[in-house]
């Protein structure tokens, strides 16, 4: 008899039974880009794809039937955009976390999408070496942007601060 490479307690040690992987949904209207991210997002130990959907219809049966914990959410999509559907998803499931991954720059739609609820914003090319970063970090419950559109906004807001006059005048 052969024993195996590595007894139970050890394998449990490396890929642990115990952990509860979080469910992803992931909502793109180009077949392409979906495979693509059920690729990324299958390479990560703690999250697994639950439903692909390629519009917002399709993507809100899919959360109703499979309760995913985040969605990948493109913002272009037939019919109701992406900024529709997350306001929509969040209607019904206010747990969700919510993160947009676009084609756009984010100086056109991630403070949009933060204000619809998302927790993230990730620009597709940058998707490939961001993306697991940015899932875990809104899975966490964190917002996720860039460092450069993070620094815009700050700077953003002091601007803002400016005009209401100096706090030690």
């Amino acid at each position: 008899m052969i024993a195996p490479l590595l007894s139970p307690a050890v394998s449990d040690r490396i890929h642990p039974k115990s952990i509860a992987r979080k469910k992803v949904l992931i909502v793109d209207d180009h077949p392409m880009i979906r495979l693509g991210m059920v690729s990324l997002v299958s390479d990560q130990p703690e999250f697994v794809v639950c439903g692909e959907a390629a519009n917002a219809q399709a993507a809100l049966q899919v959360m109703r039937d499979q309760s995913p914990d985040i969605a990948l959410i493109d913002i272009n999509l037939p019919g109701a955009n992406g900024l529709e559907l997350i306001k929509l998803m969040l209607a019904e499931r206010p747990k969700l976390r919510v993160l947009v991954v676009s084609m756009h720059d984010e100086s056109l739609y991630a403070l949009r999408s933060l204000r619809a609820g998302a927790k993230g914003y990730l620009m597709k090319a940058e998707a490939l070496e961001h993306i697991a970063p940015a899932i875990r970090q809104v899975a966490a419950g964190d917002i996720y942007v860039t460092p450069r559109f993070r620094d815009r906004l700050v700077f953003q807001a002091i601007q803002s601060l400016e005009g209401m006059g100096s706090p030690v005048d």
